[in-house]
């Protein structure tokens, strides 16, 4: 992926991803160039929410959809299309489906357009909430669910299984934007 250099005539969107159907929200704030292509879009996308791209994925923009879709493959579209040829604006929503058994629908708002950094690199983390959800849960409210077992004092077997699922060491409200970037870093190197 090729990283945009400070005199590159490329914007900034400044977009926060929320994962729907999920409270308390899992959020993360992404500075991404304009010219970055969708597909590479789902892949700073998966490395910025901890997912680990087993699945299918989508986004819908303005009536569009890039990716997978309903059994057709839309990838070609989703590697020729950027940022900037859907014409967002600030405010404006667009969204990005992966794993379409489980269904995590993540809402993607742009914030605002900034000029490029000097010596910037993008794309870049600069903020988020919560511990993306582990792969095959069985979606939202499964997830949901299984936290609320692993932590209620009521009924041992229960816990203990949604323990076993959701791992001894995983915490719901880690997120590691240093480790995040690092991510994003070498994913710019490729």
């Amino acid at each position: 992926m090729d990283v945009p250099e400070s005199t590159s005539s490329a914007r900034i969107y400044q977009l926060k991803i929320s994962l729907r159907e999920i409270s308390p929200m899992i959020w993360r704030r992404l500075l991404v160039s304009d010219d970055t292509p969708l597909v590479e879009l789902h892949e700073v996308i998966q490395l910025a929410m901890g997912w680990e791209g087993y699945h299918l994925w989508r986004f819908t923009a303005n009536g569009r959809e890039y990716g997978h879709a309903y059994g057709e493959d839309l990838t070609s579209e989703a590697h020729e299309t950027i940022l900037s040829d859907l014409n967002l604006r600030p405010r404006q929503r667009f969204l990005y489906d992966y794993d379409f058994g489980d269904y995590w629908q993540h809402e993607i708002r742009v914030e605002k357009t900034l000029e490029p950094g000097p010596r910037k690199s993008y794309p870049t983390c600069i903020g988020g909430k919560r511990a993306c959800p582990l792969e095959d849960c069985g979606g939202p409210w499964t997830y949901q669910e299984l936290l609320h077992l692993a932590g209620s004092p009521f009924g041992d077997y229960e816990r203990r299984q949604a323990r076993e699922i959701l791992g001894r060491s995983f915490d719901p409200e880690a997120f590691d934007r240093r480790r995040v970037n690092a991510l994003l870093k070498e994913l710019a190197r490729r």
